[in-house]
C-alpha cells in the first residue's frame, strides 16, 4: 500500500465545496488556461480562482495563493490574507492546482494520458499566465508586485515561482516549503527530518507527554513483531474493524497512529481549521488526555480519539491522508514526476520507534508500476529548477519560514491552554 505522507500546512480555512466553490462570501470564477503551456498548440481547461479587491489600494501588493494538492479551494476570507489584506492595501487571490478541485486539464481513463501535463513547467506555467492575465484585465493592478505564498508543497511551489520566474513574482513566503528531503531514499539523507521535527514538537511541550508516547509505542511495536490480543487491541484503539494479524498492526501503525500524531500537532490551530474532522486546537487536547491516560492502548487512542473526533478508526478502509482534505492520485503523480517528498525514515532519538517506513520507502517501484517513471534525483530537481544551495543563498524577496508551536503550560499538572 503506497500512502502519500506530504500533507498541506497552510489550509486554516473553510473549505469551498462544490463546483463552483460558492460557499465563500467572495464568489470564485474560471480562468481559460492553456492545457500545456510548452506545446505550440494548445487547447484550453477551465481553471478555478478566487480574488478580492475590497481592500486594494494604488501601490498596494497582490498577494498571490498558489493552490496545492486540496480537493477544494480553501476560502481566503477565512485565511490569514484577511488580516494583511488591509493593511497592506493588497489584491488577493488564489488560483487553484491542475488536477485538483474542478480544474482538470483531462479525464482521461488512463491515468499515464490524463496526467501528461502535470509537470512543474505547466504548474508554474498556469500561474504566470493568469497573473498575467490578471494585471492585462485590471488596470488597478498592471504595476502591482506579486508576491506568492503557500504551504509545504504549495509552500514549495511558491519558492519555485520566483527563482523561476522572478519577472513576474517579485517575491515569495515559502510556508515550510521543502527544499531538501527530495529524491529517491538512497540519494535523499534528509528523509529522517521529518520525525525529528515532530518528536521535537512533543518533547518540548511536556518531557512527561513525550516519555508515555516513546514507552506506549514502543511496546505497540513490539506487538507488530510478536502478536497480541487482537479483540483487546481494537477495543482500546477503538478500531472499526480488529485486525487479524501483525501486517495489520504494521499498517495501522504506518496509516493511522503516526498520522494522528502529525496532524493533531501540524494542524493544531486556534480557531477550526476547516479540514474533515479536525478540531481547534488538537494538539492540547492530545497533550492532556495524555497525560491523564493509564496504559499502552489509552496513551495511544488519545491521538487517535482527537483525529478522528470520537469514531472509530476506519483504518481498513479510508486512509488518513483524505482527512487533510487532499486528493491523493494527481499528488501521488506529481510525487512521482517532480515532487518525490520523502518522509520514511525514523531516525534513533525520537519517541518513535527507529527504523524505515514502508508506505514511502517503495515509492520508486509504486512510480516505476503505476506511471512508468523513474524518480529524478535532489540534484536533478534543484539543477534544474533553480534551488540548489547556490541558487537558494543568491536568491532575494524569498522567505522560507519554518514555525513551530509553542507551549502555552498553565494550570495543575502542565494542562494545556487554547492560547
Amino acid at each position: 500500500m503506497f500512502v502519500s505522507f506530504a500533507l498541506l500546512a497552510l489550509t486554516a480555512a473553510q473549505t469551498a465545496f462544490g463546483q463552483t466553490g460558492v460557499n465563500c462570501t467572495h464568489p470564485t470564477a474560471f480562468y481559460d488556461q492553456k492545457i500545456d503551456h510548452n506545446a505550440t498548440k494548445s487547447g484550453t481547461f477551465r481553471q478555478q480562482y478566487q480574488l478580492i479587491m475590497d481592500y486594494y489600494k494604488p501601490g498596494g501588493p497582490i498577494l498571490f495563493l498558489q493552490g496545492a494538492e486540496t480537493a477544494n479551494l480553501s476560502c481566503l476570507e477565512e485565511m490569514v490574507f484577511e488580516d494583511w489584506a488591509p493593511t497592506l492595501g493588497a489584491a488577493v487571490v488564489q488560483l487553484e492546482h491542475r488536477f485538483f478541485g474542478v480544474s482538470n486539464p483531462s479525464t482521461a481513463a488512463n491515468v499515464t494520458q490524463r496526467f501528461a501535463t502535470l509537470t512543474l513547467e505547466n504548474v508554474l506555467g498556469d500561474s504566470v499566465a493568469f497573473v498575467q492575465y490578471l494585471k492585462k484585465n485590471n488596470t488597478k493592478l498592471r504595476d502591482a508586485k506579486v508576491i506568492a505564498h503557500g504551504g509545504s508543497y504549495g509552500g514549495w511551489l511558491s519558492a519555485m515561482l520566483r527563482l523561476n520566474h522572478p519577472e513576474t513574482f517579485y517575491g515569495s513566503i515559502a510556508w515550510a516549503g521543502p527544499t531538501e528531503s527530495l529524491g529517491p531514499n538512497s540519494s535523499n539523507p534528509a528523509r529522517g527530518n521529518w520525525y525529528t521535527f515532530l518528536s521535537n514538537i512533543y518533547s518540548s511541550y511536556s518531557a512527561e507527554v513525550a516519555a508515555k508516547i516513546k514507552a506506549a509505542l514502543a511496546t505497540y511495536h513490539g506487538y507488530i513483531k510478536t502478536g497480541t490480543n487482537y479483540e483487546d487491541l481494537a477495543h482500546g484503539l477503538n478500531l472499526c474493524e480488529v485486525p487479524k494479524n501483525t501486517s495489520d498492526l504494521d499498517l495501522i501503525y504506518q496509516s493511522q497512529i503516526l498520522n494522528a500524531y502529525t496532524a493533531n500537532a501540524q494542524f493544531s490551530y486556534g480557531v477550526l481549521p476547516g479540514l474533515p474532522g479536525l478540531i481547534a486546537n488538537p494538539l492540547n487536547k492530545v497533550l492532556n488526555l495524555t497525560l491523564e491516560a493509564h496504559g499502552v492502548l489509552e496513551v495511544i487512542n488519545a491521538s487517535l480519539s482527537v483525529l478522528f473526533n470520537g469514531a472509530c478508526v476506519d483504518w481498513a478502509g479510508q486512509n488518513a491522508f483524505s482527512l487533510a482534505g487532499a486528493e491523493q492520485l494527481p499528488f501521488q503523480y506529481l510525487e512521482c514526476r517532480y515532487f518525490p517528498i520523502a518522509a520514511d525514515l525514523i531516525p534513533s532519538g525520537t519517541i518513535f520507534p527507529a527504523g524505515s517506513l514502508g508506505y514511502s520507502s517503495d515509492r520508486g517501484k509504486f512510480c516505476s508500476e503505476t506511471f512508468n517513471m523513474t524518480i529524478p534525483t535532489h540534484q536533478e530537481l534543484s539543477t534544474k529548477y533553480h534551488f540548489t544551495t547556490k541558487d537558494l543563498l543568491a536568491a532575494t524577496h524569498l522567505l522560507f519560514t519554518f514555525g513551530t508551536i509553542i507551549p502555552s503550560p498553565d494550570g495543575p499538572r502542565g494542562s494545556y491552554t487554547d492560547e
